[in-house]
């Protein structure tokens, strides 16, 4: 218990120096285009139409309003697979940080999380243009995102943790976890929806904690309702314990990170 104090007391700690990190990390990711920021938007449009065209055009998967359906899942799937690739190598591809000064390095993978979080922010207000010229109404359910989002974070960051010690032992995690998010998309309702999976194979999507936030989000902007609340609470805790473990497992192996990088 006491690694997992000390863990996050050096985050508190450190917050300022994440902040600036986040805002580097923000800016350094267009730097020198010509778009600049605006590719934070463009970026989620364009795969948009080709996901549109291809099941809306193509196959004809008969739902309503489809874009904003498609886009209510599929931004903070890249928030979360985004994380997940840039974490599971920050600490390896921070090394010159961690081997030459005292820097806390789980900030390098919380760092990667937040700054996809606030890719993910960013997007929004695209989502919202499509819903306003679609003519889709907005409620009160709107304010269910703030606990999401949250959940979301937690989950990621667990998970982030997890993936960035490991990795540094073991290099090939690397490849596992594109593999591993490639299939997960396809375990996640974002392109279809989960009414339309045979009942056989529901446990898979229900093992997949990604179904749960996606639907809530979906269920937030594209039906205007609130998610489920019971199943929300279940995420949350699971999510805490995996919070905790990566914690845990960081700080147990960070002493010998330099040794290894």
């Amino acid at each position: 218990m006491k690694r997992i104090v000390e863990h996050f007391k050096e985050l508190y700690k450190y917050r300022a120096l994440i902040n600036a990190l986040v805002v580097r990390g923000l800016k350094a990711r267009y730097r020198g285009s010509v778009l600049g920021f605006f590719w934070t938007f463009i970026n989620p449009f364009l795969l948009m139409l080709v996901y549109v065209f291809v099941f809306k055009v193509l196959m004809k998967n008969g739902i309503k309003n489809y874009s904003v359906f498609l886009f209510a899942g599929l931004l903070p799937w890249t928030w979360f697979s985004t994380a997940l690739t840039d974490g599971v190598n920050s600490i390896v591809g921070g090394s010159n940080l961690i081997t030459k000064v005292l820097f806390p390095p789980q900030v390098l993978p919380t760092v990667s999380v937040l700054v996809n979080m606030m890719n993910y922010i960013f997007s929004l207000p695209l989502l919202l243009l499509f819903m306003f010229i679609l003519k889709m109404d907005l409620g009160i359910s709107i304010i269910a995102i703030i606990p999401v989002i949250i959940i979301q974070l937690i989950l990621t960051e667990g998970l982030v943790l997890i993936i960035a010690a490991v990795n540094v032992y073991f290099r090939d995690l690397q490849q596992i976890v594109s593999n591993f998010l490639l299939l997960g998309f396809f375990v996640t309702p974002i392109i279809y929806q989960l009414s339309q999976v045979p009942s056989r194979y529901l446990i898979i999507f229900y093992m997949n904690p990604m179904t749960l936030l996606v639907r809530s989000y979906q269920w937030i902007f594209y039906y205007n309702i609130f998610p489920n609340w019971l199943h929300l609470s279940y995420l949350l805790i699971a999510s805490v314990v995996i919070l905790l473990i990566g914690a845990y497992l960081f700080e147990k192996l960070k002493e010998a990170f330099p040794e290894f990088i």
